[in-house]
């Protein structure tokens, strides 16, 4: 179009004008779409990067929460088990023999269906009457409890009534009692049993109920069930909370240390300005 002259040749010059015309029509419209293109890839790109932020702090905000219950978890499982392990010091007179009956109540919630807060609870309960059960007659307590879809305390406050000349809760599990002078007859499932009316022989007769045909083994029995499936689990995650709570327990104690250092220190230094009020106030209801 350039070379050419519109006087000499005017229909081809108009035609070559329509057609660049037209072509940079076109070039324009192609412009402007790769404009939008751009712009829409950007809002693209900028809400992925949004979605990314917004699923990050998803993220971290549920891991937060996770980690401040786990942490929680961690807490009041120590706080538990430290609890029971003070009163069986307390109760021994003796870190070893506390340690050794932990151990062995750790051992028989492992075993059983049973939670380690249930067995040292009832555990506690028989050393403060002067019984000091092994890991077997705990277990023979267990079996009649379990055979009769009853708790390990259940029997235990039973067994300790009954030591006390007091039968009526025997009557849960199936044992009547007829007492008679110094002697006491006890029937279970139907066979009767006299026994001399003292602590030890009532305590040993209701221990060996858990030996019979039909009730020792029920703990174990109830083990391959769902419930004591669940329960094992639940004492094997207490175990774990337990042994890092261990580990985490002088900075809690620290840590509540400082907090009531803390506070106390607030408090000293609002008292006189109480006390300044409460004067105060004093002389403006005298005043009135």
């Amino acid at each position: 179009l350039e070379d050419m002259s519109e006087a000499a040749n005017p229909e081809e010059y108009a035609a070559l004008s329509n057609q660049l015309r037209s072509v940079r029509m076109r070039m324009d419209d192609l412009r402007n779409k790769g404009r939008n293109i751009s712009t829409e890839f950007g809002s693209a790109e900028s809400m992925l990067s949004k979605w990314k932020t917004a699923a990050k702090a998803f993220i971290a905000v549920k891991l937060v929460g996770y980690l401040t219950q786990l942490n929680s978890a961690v807490y009041r499982t120590r706080k538990e088990f430290a609890k029971y392990e003070a009163v069986l010091r307390n109760t021994f007179q003796s870190q070893e023999k506390a340690a050794q009956a932990m151990k062995m109540l750790q051992q028989l919630a492992a075993d059983t269906p049973g939670s380690l807060k249930e067995w040292t609870e009832a555990f506690i309960k028989l050393v403060n009457r002067g019984i000091k059960p092994t890991s077997s007659e705990l277990t023979n307590m267990g079996d009649l409890a379990a055979s009769q879809g009853k708790s390990i305390d259940q029997f235990i406050e039973a067994v300790l009534d009954a030591m006390s000349g007091e039968n009526e809760r025997l009557k849960e599990f199936g044992i009547k009692a007829n007492k008679n002078g110094n002697t006491v007859k006890y029937t279970f499932r139907g066979v009767t049993t006299e026994v001399q009316n003292s602590d030890e022989a009532i305590k040993n007769y209701l221990l060996s109920l858990g030996q019979l045909e039909g009730v020792a083994g029920s703990m174990a029995v109830q083990m391959k069930e769902l419930e004591g499936v669940e329960s094992n689990f639940g004492d094997t995650i207490d175990n774990m909370w337990n042994k890092i709570g261990k580990r985490m327990e002088p900075f809690f104690k620290k840590m509540y240390s400082w907090a009531s250092s803390f506070v106390s220190d607030i408090t000293k230094a609002v008292e006189p300005l109480s006390d300044t009020f409460d004067d105060q106030l004093e002389k403006v209801v005298k005043l009135e």
